[in-house]
Formats: structure tokens, C-alpha cells, sequence
């Protein structure tokens, strides 16, 4: 991939014939944009999933047709699962201050929240329903969990 800016949160499909990562580069000192490609892992064929100038990070794959990711491309920032057969992208949940997201074989969701004192990991079923705790502590930048993913039996 030879586009602008900085290429960065690659992460592998199911079956390891794709490859989906942030692109990102900063307008000006307040304004970052950040989209999310797909590329084929043999380097060809590189396409934006997302174009407008908004927010887009921490891709993770939902089965091999669709991404989830973060996204303030409606306002407020939220988790978004975009399906890559150019079908409309679906809300999931407003989920502000969130970040590394990762998906399990099942389907569950999981990601990283910070919010006023606490900071933790929280999942979403298989419905997108009904966020719960899994990890939540005290946000002093050192015992807050993050960078979350399933193992691959779950």
C-alpha cells in the first residue's frame, strides 16, 4: 500500500486472504482524519471501507463480509459495524471514550471504555444488546485493562 499518511491497527480476516488497517493523517493541529482500508494480504487491491473526513479506528473483523470499528461519522463516537458488500453500515452502540475493539468467532463484542473515573473492558452479545462489564477499574493510566482479544476457541 503506498497511500498517505500513517498505516496503522492491522489486522488479519478470518481466513487470512485480507488485511483491514487504519489510514490516518492530521489536517491541522485539532483535526486528525483516519479511515479504514481493506487490502488482499498479498498487497494488491487496496480499498477504502470508510471516505468522509471523519474518525474511524481499531478495526476488528465480523465474520470475513463485514468490519466493526469505532466511528464518530454521525457525531458522537460509536461502534459501527460496516459490511463490506457495500450495504449501508449498521449503529451498534453510542459508546464514547471507546477504543480496541475485538470480535469473537461467536460473534461477541469487546472493547476498551474509558469514562469519567473508571476505565475497563466491556462486551456486547451476539445481538449487539445489553453492554456489560467485564473489567472495570480506576483510571490511573496504569491498572485500566486494554488491548483486548478472544482466544480462538470463543
Amino acid at each position: 500500500y503506498d497511500g498517505a499518511g500513517l498505516q496503522k491497527s492491522p489486522v488479519f480476516s478470518p481466513d487470512g486472504r485480507q488485511i483491514a488497517f487504519v489510514t490516518g493523517f492530521r489536517i491541522s493541529a485539532e483535526r486528525v482524519i483516519e479511515n479504514v482500508w481493506v487490502i488482499n494480504a498479498d498487497g494488491t487491491r487496496a480499498r477504502a471501507v470508510t471516505e468522509k473526513g471523519d474518525v474511524n479506528i481499531d478495526p476488528s473483523w465480523h465474520g470475513s463480509t463485514a468490519l466493526v470499528f469505532i466511528s464518530n461519522r454521525s457525531g458522537p463516537q460509536a461502534l459501527w459495524s460496516f459490511p463490506l458488500n457495500k450495504q449501508e453500515p449498521k449503529l451498534l452502540q453510542n459508546v464514547n471514550g471507546a477504543s480496541e475493539v475485538a470480535v469473537s468467532r461467536k460473534g461477541q463484542i469487546v472493547y476498551h471504555q474509558a469514562t469519567g473515573q473508571h476505565a475497563g473492558l466491556w462486551v456486547l452479545n451476539e445481538t449487539f444488546a445489553n453492554p456489560h462489564p467485564l473489567a472495570v477499574t480506576q483510571t490511573d493510566n496504569l491498572e485500566a485493562a486494554h488491548d483486548p482479544f478472544w482466544s480462538t476457541d470463543y
